[in-house]
């Protein structure tokens, strides 16, 4: 059966037309223009504008641009007319031909925010809450079955189709499937493996959110845990700007634990030298920690300082907030503790607990790679400001050792500062 257009008036499908068009050509909103024109064409005509909007998608003769900005008023006309979308899309996907990559990309974000992401969320908002449900609880095998097929059919057709638009439509829609596949132990090694592929294909924000869900699964064993979080210090490196929003709104809204977990996790992706874009993971993330340090809680200042000392033990730190990072190494030999109130055994507790995170605060020092990329200019010579106050006494043979290897990379620097120097404590550098 040959379909056709919709038969409607020329004279209306004209002024709907223009009206689109004026969005299509300056769009800033598609939530917005969705809105707008479906109150401007009204109920009777929504699905001619639906189906002009999927004619200007697929148009040759336009713009890129209109076509991406024809799909993103789709999606969001999806949210109240998913059917008649879904029908337009599906009249572009003839037999034996290969459509055209716009209806791929946006089937692909159709599937992503409408579909998938709604059943796979349900899948993960039943395992999470099964207990509380008062009817039997359903197997994993019986609840994955409808994934597996539609994500095998990606992975091993779409996934390796030569046209780069059909790749990013597979990878949208893969991104829901993968936090339910995950937890089916036999066919985790086969998800993992896939993951970084898909992630070094990606540049979109979800992908941060779906490697975090992937790696929080108890289930995945600790060789899949690294896998994922070389796939995500990737994503980093390629998408920094959004890569720093993520991180910081993860560690400022998440729980102590989730915090120390993601503390823990990126001091592996600071510490990869090996690997030329390191230097592009470093900066961001260490950006995001910068939120974490008027963090008074025990167990972040501990992750904190574990995190730091990767970070200044690695070979380049160029362009990273180095500084922030060392004068938070001292300030744990200032902090104030309350211990009014407190009985004696609470007092020594705490005071205790200071102890070992001013000897995690050496060990730190101890290990700084003072010759590092970019460590000679954070440090030289704002680090002299440490050596004489009392605090920081127990300090001064790891601050020596530093300040020496420093003056020796900035001899023209040294003689200047030693000229200027009317004490002698600074012969304690042996210089010699």
């Amino acid at each position: 059966m040959f379909i056709t257009d919709p038969p409607f008036d020329l004279k209306i499908r004209k002024e709907i037309y223009d009206y689109i068009y004026s969005y299509l050509e300056c769009l800033q909103n598609a939530e917005q223009a969705a809105q707008d024109i479906s109150m401007m064409v009204g109920k009777v005509n929504v699905k001619l504008a639906i189906n002009i909007l999927a004619q200007e998608m697929v148009n040759e003769e336009v713009p890129l641009k209109i076509s991406v900005q024809a799909s993103m008023i789709l999606l969001a006309l999806a949210n109240s007319h998913f059917n008649d979308v879904m029908y337009e899309l599906q009249r572009n996907m003839k037999t034996g031909m290969l459509p055209h990559h716009m209806v791929l990309t946006t089937l692909g974000n159709l599937a992503s925010h409408y579909v998938m992401e709604t059943f796979c969320t349900a899948i993960n908002f039943y395992y999470k809450n099964w207990k509380m449900c008062s009817f039997p609880r359903e197997t994993e095998a019986h609840l994955c079955a409808p994934v597996i097929p539609i994500y095998q059919c990606l992975v091993s057709d779409w996934m390796n189709d030569e046209e780069t638009k059909v790749k990013e439509a597979s990878v949208k829609a893969q991104w829901p499937m993968l936090g339910v596949l995950v937890r089916r132990t036999e066919q985790q090694d086969e998800i993992i493996q896939n993951i970084p592929k898909v992630l070094m294909d990606s540049r979109v924000l979800d992908s941060f959110y779906i490697a975090k869900s992937c790696y929080e699964h108890r289930e995945i064993c600790k060789d899949h845990r690294s896998i994922l979080m070389d796939a995500f210090g990737h994503l980093v490196s390629c998408c920094p700007v959004d890569a720093q929003d993520f991180l910081q709104t993860q560690m400022k809204d998440a729980a102590e634990d989730i915090r120390v977990g993601f503390l823990n996790n990126l001091k592996m992706i600071v510490s990869h030298d090996e690997i030329y874009e390191a230097r592009n993971r470093k900066r961001p993330v260490v950006e995001a920690v910068k939120c974490l340090l008027d963090d008074h809680s025990e167990m972040v200042r501990k992750a904190t300082l574990c995190f730091i000392k990767e970070l200044l033990r690695s070979q380049s730190v160029e362009g990273c907030a180095v500084w922030d990072m060392v004068d938070y190494i001292f300030k744990q030999f200032t902090m104030s503790v309350s211990l009014s109130g407190k009985d004696p055994v609470a007092i020594q507790k705490e005071k205790l607990k200071e102890e070992h995170i001013q000897d995690m605060c050496v060990d730190v020092l101890e290990h700084v790679n003072a010759s590092a990329e970019g460590m000679s200019k954070a440090l030289w010579p704002k680090l002299l400001v440490f050596v004489v106050p009392a605090p920081y006494t127990r300090t001064l043979i790891p601050l020596c050792r530093c300040l020496k290897e420093l003056a020796i990379l900035q001899p023209d620097e040294l003689t200047l500062f030693l000229g200027s120097c009317k004490g002698g404590w600074w012969m304690a550098l042996d210089l010699n």
